[in-house]
Parts: C-alpha cells; sequence; structure tokens
C-alpha cells in the first residue's frame, strides 16, 4: 500500500469516526427533544432497511403521519451533518495538497516551464475564458423540495 493509500484509509476513517460521532450527538438531542422512542424507531428503521426492506416498508406504512414527520426530520438532520462533514474534510485535504504540492497555478506554471513556447502562444490566442456565477451544487434545491421541507417542518 502506498502512502497515498494510507493517507485515503486514515481519512476514510477519520470521516466515518467523526460522522459516527455526530450521528451519536444527534441521537442525544432526539431522546431530549423527542424521548428515547423515537431514537429506538430511528434505529429500528435503520436495521430493517439493511436487513429486510420489505419490513422496513411494512412499519413505515404503519407509521402514524407526526411521528413519520419526526423520522424525515431525523434522517434529513443526519445526512445533512454527514454532508457537511465531507465538505469539511473535503477542505482539509484539499489544503494539504495546496501546501504539499502547490496551488493551481503554481502547478500549472511548473508544468509550462518545459512546453514549447509556440505552442503555448497559439494556445493562449485560442483561449476563450468565461467566467460562470452559480450557486455550489450542494447549495442549490429545487423549490419543489424546499416546498416539500417546509411542509414537514410545519407537521411536528
Amino acid at each position: 500500500m502506498s502512502s497515498a493509500d494510507d493517507q485515503t484509509t486514515t481519512t476514510s476513517s477519520e470521516l466515518r469516526a467523526d460522522i459516527r460521532r455526530l450521528g451519536d450527538l444527534l441521537g442525544e438531542t432526539l431522546v431530549r427533544q423527542e424521548g428515547p422512542e423515537l431514537l429506538e424507531l430511528v434505529e429500528k428503521v435503520r436495521r430493517l432497511t439493511r436487513e429486510d426492506g420489505e419490513a422496513a416498508a411494512e412499519l413505515l406504512r404503519g407509521t402514524e403521519l407526526q411521528t413519520a414527520a419526526k423520522l424525515v426530520r431525523a434522517f434529513s438532520t443526519y445526512f445533512h451533518l454527514a454532508n457537511v462533514t465531507e465538505q469539511v474534510h473535503r477542505g482539509r485535504e484539499l489544503r494539504a495538497r495546496r501546501a504539499a504540492e502547490g496551488g493551481l497555478l503554481a502547478r500549472t506554471a511548473d508544468r509550462l516551464k518545459d512546453a514549447d513556447p509556440e505552442h503555448l502562444r497559439e494556445t493562449v490566442r485560442n483561449l476563450n475564458v468565461r467566467p460562470v456565477f452559480t450557486a455550489h451544487p450542494t447549495e442549490a434545491a429545487r423549490r419543489s423540495v424546499l416546498n416539500k421541507l417546509r411542509r414537514a417542518a410545519s407537521v411536528g
């Protein structure tokens, strides 16, 4: 295994540990806010979805609307926490890479040192740069999704 593989394994285990830690904190919060029954239900749904999808579907079909809304909120919060944790870890990885290898412009300049000057001139002459301003894909959400989240939030 290479040192890059070692780093990836370490980073992956650290990410999983952080997500597990946040999941545990979320579980404690669910118990404080809603009682241990909701956490037990969340854990049961998690287990059943892995072991017996039909049993999970049957359990969810029989769940009262208010409880289902709480379940949706609990799982949504968990996945949001996991996504944010992944973003934080990815940011750390990118910073470490920049520190070790230099930024993108520095790496590009290093590559261009040995390039053919005429080829570079021709390439730059044909270069077409168009800035695009857009929401980050993880921040964008369809209006229908936002409306459903608002409705689910107002049920409880």
